[in-house]
């Protein structure tokens, strides 16, 4: 069984804490508007995902190395990936279309709405519709791993060389996408599109390969950057709850690039930190971090649901109450039931299994 690494199962955990708690708070400021811009946590949550999502894919593409040329390397690492995300999406865009109209009751203005869904294009441009809107992040992560390996593996009929392709495309990523918002300068409700978010996930990777090519400095920088790293995802918070102009050179282009940064530079401590034992901490943390899909997928639907039913007649408290209840206990089922099950195909998936694209270690350095 390979050992679970305790920092990255924090950061994950922290991830979804994030956003589970910005959707609790569109409940507490239906009372307190007040508070909107404090409780406002999701974007911070979901940018942390984008890194490690970097981090831990970025890993797998550096220990397949120049074998990322050869077309069944690449279809195996595909197969992995849509194994681990695709049939629970399927399955919530489903959820999403019965609970509209059978819990909800809201009809669709056009079944066109959904079409977009089943192809990751609800979020290419602009912001999705209202229907499944948490999915917009799910669609940056799809297109980043269909895009880059097929990159990587042009790339490398030129380069032939794994770490120098890498590189040359982790850094197009991060400066195309701060330019992009630099140029653009979107608004807050428009930087939910793919096209915006690509550096966060270049962050990752970027960490990946220091940590594959530059081991001992990047054991030996873990608690410094780590404290760089926490002041300057603090800094990007007091700077999202005091006004400000969203669509300013420095919110739109600057900000989530430093927020990025942030999250990144806690990666080296936190790859680091093993589980120690079988403490009640570490134990709860490996679960949050396990059901943390299942926990993305249902908590929106849950806040909802909350909102709708539980608020008006038992106040806000209870809701709150209610809409973490009932995702922790949903997503602790569609893991059990859904979601390790299909995961454990891979084990059993010959090209999957020959090309090592499903076992979630840390970097390690390229033959």
């Amino acid at each position: 069984m390979n050992k679970r690494i305790h920092g990255l199962d924090l950061l994950r955990s922290l991830a979804i804490g994030l956003v589970m708690f910005g959707h609790a708070g569109q409940i507490v400021q239906l009372k307190f508007p007040g508070v909107t811009p404090f409780v406002n946590t999701g974007p911070f949550g979901v940018d942390l995902f984008f890194v490690l999502s970097g981090f831990l894919i970025g890993g797998i593409l550096l220990r397949l190395r120049e074998d990322l040329r050869s077309p069944r390397t690449l279809a195996g690492f595909w197969v992995s990936r849509a194994l681990r995300t695709l049939p629970s999406y399927y399955l919530f865009v489903l959820v999403n279309v019965a609970v509209r109209l059978l819990v909800y009751r809201f009809p669709f203005e056009s079944w066109r709405t959904v079409l977009p869904y089943f192809f990751f294009g609800q979020s290419l441009l602009h912001r999705p519709d209202w229907f499944f809107v948490e999915s917009w992040s799910l669609c940056v992560e799809e297109w980043f791993y269909f895009l880059l390996p097929v990159a990587l593996c042009l790339c490398l009929q030129v380069v032939r060389r794994m770490i120098p392709a890498y590189c040359a495309l982790v850094g197009a990523m991060i400066a195309a996408s701060v330019c992009l918002r630099a140029v653009i300068r979107p608004a807050d409700l428009d930087s939910l599109a793919v096209v915006y978010h690509a550096d966060s996930i270049g962050l990752g990777l970027a960490a990946a390969v220091l940590a594959a090519t530059r081991r001992e400095a990047w054991q030996r920088a873990g608690p410094a950057a780590a404290a760089l790293g926490a002041v300057l995802a603090a800094f990007t918070y007091a700077w999202a709850v005091r006004p400000h102009d969203e669509a300013s050179l420095f919110a739109s282009a600057a900000v989530p690039f430093i927020r990025a940064l942030g999250y990144a530079l806690l990666l080296p401590w936190a790859a680091s930190r093993l589980t120690g034992g079988r403490g009640l901490f570490e134990a709860a943390t490996a679960a949050v971090a396990r059901w943390s899909y299942s926990l993305y997928l249902t908590n929106f639907i849950c806040c909802i649901t909350s909102m709708l039913f539980v608020m008006p007649r038992l106040g806000i408290t209870a809701a709150v109450a209610a809409m973490l209840a009932s995702s922790l206990l949903a997503s602790a089922a569609l893991y059990r039931w859904f979601e390790r099950p299909v995961l454990e195909l891979r084990g059993r998936i010959a090209i999957c299994r020959e090309t090592r694209a499903y076992v979630p270690f840390a970097p390690t350095p390229p033959r």
